[in-house]
């Protein structure tokens, strides 16, 4: 593993987003350890962790040619991936079901329901068949 101050996250993001996987190769060796680390404090999970991690480098692979320098440095373009997936999934993970999907579906067909409260009902049966 190369010094942060000494690896070039700058030309590994150009060789990534040119589709030199060995350049992808040597990011994850170089910044796997920190991401980790990183999202670990965000989550407080290793396995969902290590996840994330996973999915941040499938995203550099995927977005390394919309990286800008304008817009900073290219580590911390990747940290902030990183982060924001690790927000994105606490953000899920603390979301509460209120109803179980089947149930709410059953409801879909019964055409008990109170008048007022029918066209907030039928949105949802619409949002539910999409899902």
């Amino acid at each position: 593993m190369t010094s942060p101050i000494d690896f070039d996250y700058e030309g590994a993001l150009i060789s990534c987003a040119s589709g030199n996987r060995r350049a992808l190769v040597q990011l994850y060796e170089q910044e796997s350890p920190r991401l980790l680390a990183v999202v670990m404090r965000i989550l407080q999970n290793r396995s969902l962790a290590e996840d994330i991690v996973h999915d941040a480098f499938i995203k550099i692979w995927n977005n390394a040619a919309s990286y800008s320098k304008e817009l900073g440095s290219a580590r911390g373009w990747i940290y902030t991936l990183a982060r924001n997936l690790a927000l994105n999934a606490l953000k899920y993970s603390q979301r509460q079901v209120l109803a179980e999907p089947d149930f709410l579906l059953d409801l879909c067909d019964n055409n008990s329901l109170a008048a007022e409260h029918i066209d907030e009902f039928a949105c949802l049966c619409r949002w539910l068949h999409t899902r």
